[in-house]
């Protein structure tokens, strides 16, 4: 066993990981029908790579966290706590 496999079993991984490259990870995980998805958009006038099922704007992110999450705790700061 070389010193790479010992380190990794010895850090609870088991033999045969990783069971894919980072490339195969993230071709994946990015696929079409994939939760991250990417497409390719037009913003500014310059063709940028994102996310197709991302939220909009950042109060689309708001209203998503909020519709998904309701009155569960959503910041937490010593005793402070914001539902």
């Amino acid at each position: 066993m070389d010193a790479q496999s010992a380190q990794i079993e010895a850090a609870g991984g088991a033999a045969g990981w990783p069971a894919m490259t980072i490339a195969e990870a993230t071709a994946a995980l990015t696929a079409p029908g994939a939760l991250f998805e990417m497409e390719e958009v037009e913003i500014g006038g310059r063709p940028l790579r994102t996310w197709k099922n991302q939220p909009r704007t950042l109060a689309a992110l708001a209203r998503r966290a909020r519709d998904m999450f309701g009155t569960r705790e959503f910041i937490i700061y010593e005793d402070d706590r914001v539902t």
